[in-house]
């Protein structure tokens, strides 16, 4: 069962600000669903990620300064098969918009519609605080 999760916040602030802030995964930990997020000692593609759903290994597979951050999972939240995000970032008069997209599938099962809504819940609420935490971070 394939599952979309996509949040969006604009932010009073210059789209370099948002895309330094977003990138650097040292900032992850700020909205307390994720307690360790580190990138891996032999790859500035690859980090590690411990968080309320579990760990979680990701790797950047595309990245445009100040427009575009993807990434896939390496190793997966359990109950789900694949995942792949994407942070996309438009300025206008000096307000950022960023938009968090991620895409899951779930394995197939007896909990499969439980586990994708619990996914889909968890994701949707940590991204969200993300993105709170970068505004508050950058706006000043």
């Amino acid at each position: 069962m394939k599952k979309t999760v996509s949040v969006r916040q604009w932010i009073h602030a210059p789209v370099g600000d948002c895309y330094a802030w977003l990138a650097d995964s040292d900032h992850d930990i700020a909205p307390q669903l994720v307690f360790f997020s580190k990138w891996h000692h032999s790859s500035v593609k690859l980090r590690n990620l411990v968080t309320v759903a579990g760990w979680l290994q990701e790797e950047t597979t595309e990245a445009k300064y100040n427009e575009l951050l993807r990434y896939k999972l390496k190793r997966r939240v359990p109950g789900t098969k694949t995942m792949n995000g994407q942070l996309t970032f438009f300025e206008h008069c000096g307000v950022t918009r960023v938009t968090w997209t991620v895409t899951f599938d779930v394995a197939a099962g007896v909990l499969t519609s439980a586990v994708g809504l619990t996914v889909t819940a968890i994701s949707s609420r940590l991204y969200r605080r993300v993105l709170r935490a970068c505004a508050v971070a950058v706006e000043g």
